[in-house]
């Protein structure tokens, strides 16, 4: 009886052997999680970084500034300091890793760690 069923719906091509069943949508291989908002403090980063790239001159407004807060918390903006690293990165300004106070030679420095060995 369930064959008869079965095979009825096989020939008004409702269900098949040869095909899966699922309706979910095929991910692309490297997608995992949530993508960020637009309107997040990463996107408005991102944003204000793309902006800085293409016209070094460009001057921010606060709607530029403003993202959302998440889990619907509010808005907040960037501070100065935030948006000077964002530039200063995008120009290629920024340095990496602590300050040199001084230019010291490798035998120098030899020289300075033997003497404290003894």
């Amino acid at each position: 009886m369930l064959q008869n069923e079965l095979k009825a719906l096989q020939d008004n091509g409702i269900f098949s052997k040869d095909t899966p069943t699922s309706d979910k949508p095929e991910k692309e291989p490297g997608q995992r999680g949530r993508k960020t908002s637009d309107t997040s403090r990463e996107g408005i980063v991102r944003a204000l970084f793309q902006k800085f790239t293409d016209n070094p001159n460009f001057e921010p407004t606060d709607d530029d500034l403003t993202y959302t807060l998440p889990k619907g918390l509010g808005t907040e903006k960037l501070s100065s300091d935030q948006l000077s690293k964002v530039k200063n990165k995008a120009l290629g300004l920024s340095k990496r890793g602590r300050p040199k106070t001084q230019a010291e030679s490798l035998q120098e420095m030899y020289l300075r760690l033997q003497k404290q060995k003894k």
